[in-house]
């Protein structure tokens, strides 16, 4: 066991280096250095996750904090996205809603320019041409990091990677109690928290899906609680840091015992949440994000790819604006269908989430590795696999990145969808004999 344990730690400080070359050396478009780097990465990944076992449960949360402190220094390598989150917050605590206007709106204002809005940072931007689509709780946390750093970008990515660090690893608490309490397994835990994918686009990309896994999982734990209210508040504060739990919700209902009282609360936490912002420009802006993601842009979209295919056979020209309607109306006809089918076979709620977000996923026309983080985070509740096979291949469309730009490179999509429904197959086949659904959860 000794032996197992010190395997454990020569891993983790073998890990640490590859994160600090990633993180402060590797170019994102030294795709060479940057598979390499990434492969070897997950298979240290592998190696603790087998170790964790043999690992006080201490170790595993101090490793946990060692891996997301190690980019606390750095400008995110591989996403460009935390330029239009300083930019939003700056817009807001100059007393302009960040959903007010298009960023090139704002130019050549002198007294804008004097609080950080400048055209230095709207060149930085990688889509001015369209409305922000971050939602409430990450824009109070950019409001809050322009105020007190209105000119610095170095230390504003501190602060807003004080909060990313604080929710990851509230996130990992609170999966901890829920593995106790359910599994009786904690160590599981490490599926999620030595993640390379998840340590990479949460502390180190600065993306906010840690904001909605820490809420998410408060969601299941005051659940487990029988305390509704604070529970129906953690699923609020979820959706207002990025949309997409909205899509649980009918299963929520479904399959909740105080449903009418869960719905009353998170109504009421969600019109406080986004009362701030929502004025005309507000919906105008989601509108504009919803047909961004739907109607205009496409990365990494499996489906969508084989369907816009037959549709330049059939129209002779790319139809996303025909397909992304239908994939839009489908994703959600497909959700609400199986929310009904999941709650009368009395799923469990990890297990339903995990799958309702496999639909989405699938159905999407946008999907970037950040996005399957969530399902990383499901991974220790349940029995399936896939997310952890997908969050080695996804990673790298970042392969597109060359000095010219991006390219999209469909032979790493064909590879990474390939590994996935492999994955999914063993998965549906295990699980269908498998009780391991967390029935017990809220």
């Amino acid at each position: 066991m000794l032996a197992k344990q010190k395997t454990g730690y020569w891993v983790a400080g073998l890990s640490a280096g590859l994160y600090g070359y990633l993180f402060y050396f590797l170019a994102r478009t030294d795709s060479w250095s940057l598979t390499i780097t990434y492969t070897l990465l997950f298979g240290g990944y592998l190696l603790l996750v087998k170790n964790s076992r043999w690992q006080s449960l201490r170790w595993l949360l101090a490793v946990s904090l060692a891996l997301r402190l190690l980019p606390f220094f750095a400008l995110p390598a591989l996403s460009d996205d935390f330029y239009r989150f300083i930019w939003d917050g700056r817009l807001w605590a100059a007393g302009i809603n960040p959903f007010a206007g298009l960023p090139g709106t704002f130019l050549h204002n002198p007294a804008l320019a004097g609080k950080g809005v400048t055209q230095e940072l709207y060149h930085l931007l990688n889509s001015p041409t369209h409305y922000t689509v971050y939602p409430p709780v990450p824009q109070y946390i950019n409001w809050l990091a322009a105020r007190l750093f209105p000119q610095s970008i170095v230390y504003t990515v501190y602060l807003l990677r004080t909060f990313t660090l604080v929710a990851d690893m509230a996130g990992i608490g609170l999966m901890v109690l829920l593995l106790k309490k359910y599994t009786g397994k904690p160590y599981r835990v490490s599926l999620y928290a030595f993640n390379p994918l998840v340590v990479i686009e949460l502390t180190g990309n600065l993306h906010h899906e840690a904001l909605m896994i820490a809420f998410i999982m408060g969601f299941l734990y005051f659940g487990t609680q029988n305390k509704t209210a604070a529970s129906a508040l953690m699923l609020a504060l979820a959706v207002a840091s990025k949309l997409l739990p909205l899509m649980f919700l009918p299963f929520i209902l479904l399959r909740h015992p105080q449903r009418l009282k869960f719905l009353g609360v998170f109504s009421l936490g969600s019109l406080l949440l986004f009362l701030p912002l929502s004025e005309a420009s507000f919906f105008v802006g989601m509108q504009d994000s919803l047909t961004l993601y739907y109607q205009k842009f496409e990365f990494n979209a499996g489906l969508y790819y084989l369907l816009r295919e037959i549709g330049y056979w059939v129209y002779g020209y790319n139809a996303i604006a025909l397909i992304g309607k239908v994939m839009f109306a489908g994703s959600m006809v497909l959700i609400i269908a199986l929310s009904v089918v999941l709650a009368k076979k009395k799923a469990g709620f990890p297990v339903a989430f995990t799958l309702l977000y496999l639909v989405f996923a699938l159905m999407a026309l946008i999907l970037h590795p950040w996005y399957i983080v969530l399902l990383v985070a499901l991974a220790p509740f349940t029995p399936f696999k896939f997310a952890l096979v997908w969050s080695y291949f996804i990673f790298f469309t970042y392969l597109g990145y060359n000095t010219a730009g991006f390219t999209e490179n469909y032979v790493v999509v064909g590879i990474e969808f390939a590994a996935l429904f492999i994955a999914l197959i063993y998965d549906l086949r295990y699980y269908a004999g498998s009780s391991f659904t967390l029935n017990e959860a809220p």
